[in-house]
């Protein structure tokens, strides 16, 4: 919260660092200690933040911004095929255990 100044923000941070946490799992060192990982890879997440916001100070990159529709606004229709696709691509994805 101290970094956006808004809670969805704050949310996308922290799913953004989960999922480098996720992503990055294998490098884990256990004699490293998993609180400091984990600190480091949110500070990482918090700096490129801050340098984005820096670069785009409206608050959203060029590109997005044409994407952005009020959540009032989805057409009921277009959010189902959306929701779909998403699962059909999660269903796709290989077993993490498979490794």
């Amino acid at each position: 919260m101290r970094v956006t100044g808004a809670s969805g923000d704050a949310d996308d941070l922290l799913q953004i660092t989960f999922l480098k946490v996720h992503r990055g799992r294998a490098s884990f060192r256990p004699q490293m200690g998993l609180r400091g990982w984990l600190f480091t890879i949110a500070a990482r997440v918090r700096k490129d933040e801050a340098r984005r916001r820096s670069r785009h100070p409206s608050g959203a990159v060029p590109a997005q911004e044409q994407e952005m529709v009020d959540p009032e606004e989805w057409d009921s229709a277009v959010a189902r095929e959306r929701v779909s696709a998403v699962r059909a691509a999660l269903a796709r994805l290989p077993d993490s255990s498979a490794r």
